[in-house]
């Protein structure tokens, strides 16, 4: 039994040293501040182990007591409940909820019916989404400047994402040839003059005229024609930018994709995420932001920084959601 506790009044904010002189489990007391009465808990807290996340490649997902739903495509078709269990520990049991979408589980596929207790490192698989349990996956193969790892079962995903790379690299190329014929000059081609060469028409035939030549008189002189000169435009090629992506337009699918090794999609997608209600989609945006910050992204620095400052806000009224994620993702 606790002898004395600090606590702090939730109405008014007022900070109180109780003393438990006679040992009681709860005691109730009126708060000097606001007049309200508190119930305070001296019983010992027993030790709870922290619950083991989900890992989607290197990214976790904070799972926590009760039913969870993971904000993961595919997920939707499995339910994840996580119980207590006497010794603080906990157990994450896991359950199929369509025949239409298998679960494996460790590459078994589960009945619609069977349910299982997950132990750390077991692996499940819906769809094209694999995720480990309690620990990172060893078989995770890093592609080059991806901002999350895929593991050997996200193959078909990764090879989507290349796809719209291929397509927005393709869009760009056929952007800039056409700007390019479009703003091409058009010029007439000069003629062609060689100098000093007096054209002799064909098929002509020659005609000697005798002209009286007086002796008195000089030749007339012959002015030949100056040739005329032609002059060289040279004219550089004007060079299209692609044009950036709009962001803010994508859904939620298709900024996760780009997010991959998008630094502005990675900051974009989690800023997002962040202002969900939802506390599981507030950890996977706090993920993306931390990735953003590591490839240098000043912005999502400011936006992780102004999340905490309002999760800070929110534990200290008494939010114990927030509370937890500050704990956890801080």
């Amino acid at each position: 039994m606790i002898d004395e506790l600090r606590i702090k009044c939730p109405s008014c904010g007022l900070l109180l040293d109780v003393r438990n002189s006679k040992h009681e489990a709860v005691k109730t007391i009126t708060c000097p501040g606001c007049k309200k009465r508190l119930s305070v808990d001296f019983q010992e807290k027993q030790d709870l182990k922290s619950i083991p996340p989900f890992y989607y490649g290197e990214m976790p997902i904070a799972l926590h007591e009760g039913l969870n739903q993971v904000s993961i495509p595919d997920c939707a078709h499995i339910e994840i409940n996580v119980i207590r269990i006497s010794d603080g520990n906990y157990k994450c049991i896991v359950r199929p909820l369509s025949a239409e979408h298998p679960v494996f589980l460790n590459g078994t596929q589960m009945e619609q019916e069977d349910k299982a207790v997950l132990s750390k490192g077991d692996n499940l698989r819906i769809g094209n989404t694999t995720l480990t349990y309690g620990k990172v996956r060893e078989s995770v193969v890093a592609p080059q400047n991806y901002g999350i790892l895929l593991g050997a079962d996200d193959t078909k995903l990764q090879k989507k994402h290349r796809s719209y790379g291929w397509l927005i690299g393709i869009a760009s190329l056929a952007v800039t040839v056409c700007l390019v014929i479009l703003l091409w000059p058009k010029r007439e081609m000069a003629p062609l003059v060689i100098e000093n060469e007096v054209p002799v028409p064909i098929d002509t035939p020659a005609v000697a005229q005798t002209v009286p030549v007086s002796s008195a008189e000089p030749h007339p002189t012959v002015h030949q024609p100056e040739p005329r000169q032609t002059e060289r435009t040279v004219r550089e090629t004007e060079s299209s930018q692609p044009v950036e992506p709009s962001y803010s337009s994508m859904n939620d699918y298709e900024l996760e994709l780009l997010a991959r090794n998008d630094v502005k999609a990675q900051y974009e997608y989690g800023k997002r995420l962040v202002n969900k209600a939802d506390s599981t989609r507030i950890v996977l945006g706090i993920n993306y932001l931390k990735m953003a910050i590591r490839n240098g992204s000043n912005d999502a620095q400011q936006a992780l920084q102004n999340l905490y400052n309002s999760l800070e806000q929110k534990a200290a009224n008494g939010n114990s959601i927030a509370e937890s994620i500050l704990r956890e993702q801080r």
